[in-house]
């Protein structure tokens, strides 16, 4: 009991602490500067001359108690997971999940159904039922474009492969034609075969007058 009541005063003294934002000065005059902490090494740095008005250093008095150090204001210790087999670590009563930011939807699902199963804690949604609702109203809506998208690229290599085939049937056509021209060029430059083909078209011709008289 003793040790229990001495984690809370711990907890409410860490919670009460007013602690500042550690950022890195520039982030807050040039957009280009993130503003995650790094230490100013300037020789002249009123930061780093602890100037009155300046923005504050991490120093130890801001952290908080070893006891209670990383928990969460509840008081209970974040368990990251990012499987389901991670989930049989946590304990109920004294953890609370924090699922991984890589973790997939489906995955996330998954997780997010065990953990109502079990009874566990989220860290990051106070409602798991919510939670739940609007990740599997997403997972639908994601379901629905991967299929619309599916559809479009079928249509498309289906398209791509009739204007081939339309293509291929053109060329075929163009290349009779040229035939059909060389043939009648050899013709006409030798003289047996347009002799021949003379022939052939007089004796067309006379059919045709014989046929008329009859």
């Amino acid at each position: 009991m003793t040790e229990e009541n001495n984690s809370k005063k711990l907890l409410e003294q860490r919670n009460s602490l007013r602690k500042p934002a550690f950022v890195v000065k520039e982030s807050n005059f040039k957009a280009g500067v993130k503003p995650n902490w790094r230490k100013p090494r300037g020789k002249h740095s009123p930061v780093r001359q602890y100037h009155k008005g300046r923005i504050r250093m991490p120093t130890p008095g801001y952290g908080a108690p070893k006891e209670v150090y990383g928990l969460t204001r509840d008081g209970k210790k974040p368990v990251f997971v990012q499987r389901i087999g991670d989930l049989d670590k946590v304990n109920a009563r004294t953890d609370v999940v924090v699922i991984g930011s890589t973790v997939g939807l489906r995955k996330r699902l998954s997780l997010l159904k065990v953990c109502r199963e079990k009874g566990l804690i989220l860290a990051g949604p106070s409602d798991l039922k919510k939670e739940l609702s609007t990740r599997d109203r997403q997972f639908a809506d994601s379901k629905k474009i991967t299929n619309a998208r599916r559809k479009e690229k079928q249509t498309k290599v289906k398209s791509e492969a009739k204007a081939k085939k339309d293509d291929k049937k053109d060329d075929k056509k163009e290349v009779k034609k040229e035939e059909k021209v060389n043939e009648k060029v050899e013709a006409k430059s030798n003289p047996e075969t347009t002799a021949k083909l003379e022939g052939t078209v007089k004796s067309e011709s006379k059919s045709k007058l014989e046929n008329k008289e009859n």
